[in-house]
């Protein structure tokens, strides 16, 4: 009988060991780490996009940021992106992006993009400028969960349009 109740013992142990492991992560369980990057990419000798893409471990995003490339002669893509590590009630972002007008950066577009109940909010918007002129992209991503909105912001590197 105490044989067979210590291997009824071990059994129930056992059991909830490995039940034990199968929980999904929760926010307490992310490290409090942040990463953070800006960067010029060469494409084949060309001027690349100027990233300035933020990753975060810390809070409810995991990436935000924008970036800027030329896409053709006389015009420039700009790129937002907001993502969260679960759904929430409304994820987006607004861009400006700005043109350097005597050493002070100038707005001359807003590009705004949402989304609800997903995690990620992702769009490429294009915008006809003239050559001979910097342009830059700067961003506020925001995430609204439960009625609380968080939001982060960033500024690409300057790009110069021939």
């Amino acid at each position: 009988m105490k044989k067979i109740l210590s291997i009824l013992t071990c059994a129930a142990l056992i059991t909830g060991v490995m039940s034990s492991n199968v929980f999904a992560a929760s926010i307490n369980d992310i490290p409090d780490k942040k990463i953070s990057q800006s960067e010029k990419l060469d494409f084949n000798g060309s001027d690349g996009p100027t990233i300035d893409i933020q990753n975060t471990a810390s809070g409810i995003f995991v990436n935000w940021g924008a970036s800027i490339a030329q896409s053709d002669a006389g015009y420039i893509k700009v790129q937002g992106s907001t993502e969260s590590y679960m759904n929430v009630g409304t994820i987006g972002y607004t861009l400006n992006v700005q043109k350097n007008q005597n050493g002070s950066w100038v707005t001359i577009k807003t590009f705004s993009y949402s989304l609800n109940n997903t995690y990620t909010a992702m769009a490429n918007h294009n915008l006809a400028v003239s050559s001979k002129n910097s342009y830059r992209v700067s961003s506020t991503n925001y995430i609204i969960n439960n009625g609380v909105k968080t939001s982060k912001t960033s500024i690409s590197n300057a790009i110069y349009i021939n």
